[in-house]
């Protein structure tokens, strides 16, 4: 190690030019600034004699004398009043008249609700579900005596032979 250290002829520092010479007159410079800091507590704001005890007053004077002098302009004026509530009722109206009315069993026929229990394949034990026993024992059945013709007639007209096969 020694041996290395041995070769080398620089510092590796270096210094600015005239360093030493203006060093002297740049302290001197600093000081010379901290002491007009510390001298002088101005920061450079000033604040007017009694404006303290004045300024309540004044704040209190210049509010109380000007009045509102501006004109209100009303959100809802009657005119656009006028024209929202003519088109609601334009929508009231068109709903009344174009809106289907709810279904009234006295102009229900009974072949749309026998159709509807056709089409939706209830068995009979989905329709004794619906029913309480004593809604089913108030039921009176009615009995029909039928003609042989009509019944025959029926069947050709509802039932194919495949049907009656099957069954």
């Amino acid at each position: 190690m020694n041996k290395e250290l041995k070769h080398i002829k620089t510092t590796g520092f270096k210094t600015p030019i005239k360093y030493f010479s203006s060093i002297e007159d740049n302290v001197m410079d600093s000081i010379k600034l901290e002491n007009i800091i510390n001298s002088d507590k101005v920061t450079g704001f000033e604040i007017p004699n009694d404006y303290f005890n004045s300024v309540e007053k004044q704040i209190l004077n210049t509010t109380t004398e000007k009045e509102n002098k501006t004109k209100v302009i009303s959100l809802f004026s009657r005119q656009s009043f006028w024209y929202a509530s003519s088109v609601a009722a334009a929508i009231i109206i068109m709903f009344a008249i174009f809106y289907p009315k709810s279904p009234n069993f006295d102009n229900l026929k009974v072949e749309t609700v026998e159709n509807y229990i056709f089409q939706e394949t209830y068995t009979s034990d989905d329709l004794a579900i619906l029913f309480s026993s004593e809604e089913l024992d108030e039921l009176t059945m009615t009995e029909n005596i039928y003609s042989e013709e009509s019944l025959e007639n029926y069947l050709l007209e509802n039932t194919s032979v495949e049907d009656l096969i099957i069954e």
